[in-house]
């Protein structure tokens, strides 16, 4: 890729739909840099989340217990469907910060708050509310978003650049113009969206795990994952997809 500037003050908020058009990894800084000279052990990510979901005044006291760490900012990771903080486990075992922050989206595995319709919408702006209180103590952030938690993450970037110090996604192929759901969502779009989920929640757990394995899941990860599916992240679901149906993604 050539250089690719990101001036969070300059660019409107189609900035990341032309960033890149492929669905790979990009860490972005909010100066010039060159991909070639970003290594991916140099992503600031840390070491330090709850293995039980944690309440807004939980996640604000870690962030003032630690606090960004030598001179980097505090750490934002946000997971994607149909998954809860739990898939940062593996990972955050390996680093050593303590500095973490892992939000979860509303409705995925926990409550959703009164009047929430679970919409791409409201998903962006339930975070920007969250990173706005890190920032109010600690400055800007590191962010990184896989699979939902990338596509409402920079959608959050490209509103309000000031929040983030750099950003990592690894689905900005959303944005492109052009980009068509893939088979699941296009089912979660359609009528068919619930009696799939009540398929789903009927089907035996030991079943459901052993689909996680399949595509790479740690058991451990996958059981978890499987006791906090239920109605409601499957009503949060259909409505986050079918928010996103083309072309409403291309207004991003």
């Amino acid at each position: 890729f050539a250089d690719v500037g990101f001036d969070g003050a300059q660019r409107s908020a189609e900035a990341v739909g032309d960033l890149l058009v492929a669905e790979s990894l990009v860490i972005g800084k909010f100066h010039r840099f060159t991909l070639a000279d970003v290594e991916l052990g140099e992503l600031p990510v840390v070491s330090h989340m709850p293995t039980e979901p944690w309440s807004t005044d939980q996640v604000m006291q870690a962030v003032r217990d630690g606090g960004p760490q030598d001179g980097e900012g505090t750490v934002v990771l946000l997971h994607g469907n149909p998954e809860t903080p739990v898939i940062w486990q593996p990972l955050l075992a390996e680093l050593g910060r303590t500095d973490v922050v892992t939000p979860q989206l509303p409705g995925f595995g926990c409550p959703v708050p009164a009047g929430f319709g679970a919409t791409k919408e409201e998903y962006v702006a339930w975070l920007v509310g969250v990173v706005e209180q890190i920032v109010a103590e600690h400055g800007p952030v590191d962010f990184v978003g896989h699979d939902w938690g990338g596509g409402i993450g920079m959608r959050a970037v490209a509103l309000h650049p000031e929040l983030f110090r750099t950003w990592a996604c690894d689905v900005l192929g959303l944005f492109h113009p052009d980009y068509v759901w893939h088979d699941f969502a296009q089912i979660w779009q359609s009528p068919a969206g619930e009696e799939y989920f009540e398929t789903q929640l009927a089907t035996p757990a030991e079943e459901r795990i052993a689909l996680y394995e399949m595509i790479g899941i740690p058991r451990a990860t996958g059981e978890q994952l499987v006791a906090v599916a239920d109605e409601v992240m499957s009503a949060s679901i259909l409505a986050l997809y079918r928010s996103a149906a083309q072309p409403a993604m291309k207004e991003w």
